[in-house]
């Protein structure tokens, strides 16, 4: 028998060691629950704020909060697992569902009716803790667009830059067109999500920060119309806490809406099917948004030296260089290296030059998109790319929505309640510019320097059996075949300018509209994608409404203060682990 080489060694231990180190997690914060029960559990169950939700935006105003008022933060998941910290990890953590939750979308009608997979991570830190670690802040014009759209210019490119800046350690070209190298949260050679970033250097020290790890919010409670705390389970256990001054909610694209509906805040239709008992009716879970776009390829090149092989090239020599904080690791890299911001066709009949709208980027794939359980010869590599900017505005937005039958039979679970639905590609244009996409990508292959390391496309295979080879009969299947999402889930809880704005959720401070002492505040609000990325749109949004929050409340701290005395009784740092 040959000997098993170090990395399939590695590769084989990789869902073991999850599994086992998520399992072991919850067991011990479920004994650990069980004690406290006995002991002290929710001496304190009246904060300030309650934020629901551990992720990305959650990490951060948990954060920002609990530096003047007491915050207590739900998340339904637990620690990441070190494996999320390497970042050529980050395709492999992304689909274990011990960490993530992960969904399958209706048929795309114009994908074939082909479902698309999402996952959304379930762990401290949320989806910053599995992405690819991507750092673009989009276009100066999406934030001037989404000033617009709320009639508020604190939203401004301008105006935000200072919240991009106060979230960034920043050490590179921040390009936002044309041709560079990829910008990433990672420092050391290790990811750095909000997680990292925001909570984790504060868990033990901050005494007015209370974090509670798998607690499942069921619903917020309201007085009339004034939300007064959650109700939450914590391994089998149901319980109440109050919030005096704000619910923040920061379950993300998927997450807050379904915790909206089930808390009677949903569109009218849904809430009478359901007979959940409401509370206000909103357009939540509609302008669903994410860029439509695919993975082209695969393309060859003459020697497998050109692109590194994860699996072929891990050593243990590659591990010390880890351990080392050795940026330039295998296990430190990044997918993609490089990316290019490029202006359509379309974009410039617009006379929007100065707005890309579309995206491409170089990617090792470890996995074959159109038959992932083959293996990767190490001399391929495809080129990713997305519509920037979809046309949803000249179309129906995309919607989640809860599968009404399935509530009323019991369905507790996110993933089985969930009816998600981009309608991608609706649009001729977003079509149009997504084969403009294809064409720009060829032209750029087609350089001298990409010709001179032998750079070919691969037919693919189904569609050069239907269609002649790059004809655009060709490329059309290829759209329709392997077309997918890229997980920028947002805009499912849309911003707007008020209670006129009929299509908005919340308001330009992010409350939910009619309601009182309520916010959301995550990737759901953004009423447009950016052109890019958007975790640092996420970041920066978050960073502004904590700032926002914190204004909100202090002449009414200070009043509140002055009457009733502090009620700040905690008296050493707490952490629920």
């Amino acid at each position: 028998m040959e000997p098993i080489s170090f990395a399939t060694a590695l590769a084989t231990t990789i869902a073991y060691f999850i599994g086992i180190e998520s399992t072991h997690l919850r067991n011990s914060d479920k004994r650990q629950f069980k004690q406290e029960q006995k002991i002290f559990y929710h001496q304190n169950t009246n904060y300030d704020f309650v934020v629901v939700g551990g992720g990305t935006a959650g990490c951060i105003v948990a954060n920002r909060l609990s530096k003047k008022y007491t915050v207590l933060l739900l998340e339904a998941g637990g620690y990441p697992p070190p494996l999320t910290n390497v970042p050529v990890f980050f395709d492999t953590t992304y689909n274990y569902a011990d960490i993530n939750y992960q969904f399958k979308t209706l048929p795309q009608a114009t994908l074939r009716n082909m479902s698309l997979y999402q996952s959304t991570g379930r762990m401290l830190g949320g989806s910053s803790s599995h992405n690819s670690l991507v750092y673009n802040r989009g276009n100066r014009r999406d934030y001037d667009n989404w000033a617009d759209i709320t009639e508020d210019p604190s939203w401004k490119y301008d105006a935000m830059l200072k919240f991009f800046k106060k979230a960034e350690t920043y050490k590179g070209i921040c390009s936002v067109r044309g041709f560079a190298p990829t910008d990433c949260a990672r420092e050391n050679g290790r990811r750095v999500s909000t997680f990292d970033a925001y909570l984790k250097p504060i868990l033990r020290s901050r005494r007015k920060l209370h974090v509670v790890k798998y607690a499942q919010v069921d619903r917020i409670l309201f007085k009339g119309k004034t939300a007064t705390g959650v109700l939450y389970t914590r391994h089998g256990k149901e319980l109440k806490v109050r919030a005096s001054k704000e619910v923040i909610v920061s379950a993300g694209s998927f997450g807050t809406p379904f915790l909206l509906f089930k808390s009677g805040i949903a569109p009218l239709g849904l809430l009478h099917k359901t007979k959940i008992s409401p509370i206000t009716y909103l357009p939540v879970g509609q302008n669903l948004q994410d860029h439509p776009g695919l993975e082209l390829g695969p393309f060859t090149v003459d020697h497998p030296s050109y692109f590194s092989n994860l699996w072929s090239n891990l050593t243990t020599e590659e591990f010390e260089k880890y351990i080392k904080s050795d940026k330039e690791a295998i296990l430190s890299g990044i997918q993609p290296k490089a990316q290019a911001f490029i202006v359509s066709s379309a974009a410039k009949e617009r006379a929007e030059h100065d707005w890309p709208n579309l995206e491409l980027f170089i990617i090792r794939l470890n996995y074959d998109p159109i038959n992932p359980s083959s293996d990767i010869p190490t001399n391929e590599f495809y080129v990713g790319m997305f519509v920037g900017r979809p046309e949803y505005r000249k179309m129906n937005f995309g919607s989640v929505t809860l599968d009404t039958a399935a509530y009323l039979r019991g369905a507790k679970e996110i993933e089985r309640l969930a009816k998600i639905n981009y309608k991608f590609l609706q649009s001729k244009q977003d079509y149009s510019v997504l084969l403009d996409a294809i064409q720009t990508c060829l032209r750029i292959l087609n350089t001298k320097a990409f010709q001179k390391i032998g750079t070919k496309l691969k037919p693919n295979r189904k569609c050069a059996k239907e269609h002649p080879f790059k004809s655009n009969e060709y490329w059309r299947c290829v759209v329709e075949t392997t077309g997918r999402n890229w997980d920028h889930t947002s805009g499912t809880c849309r911003m707007g300018h008020g209670s006129s704005d009929k299509n908005a959720v919340v308001d330009s401070k992010l409350k939910i509209i009619g309601l009182a002492r309520i916010r959301v505040v995550d990737a759901s609000i953004i009423p447009q994608i950016t052109n890019a990325n958007i975790y640092a749109a996420v970041v920066a949004l978050t960073e502004k409404a904590s700032e926002d929050i914190i204004q909100d409340h202090e002449i009414s701290f200070i009043r509140m203060s002055n009457m009733f005395g502090n009620r700040d009784n905690i008296t050493k740092p707490f952490f629920v682990s």
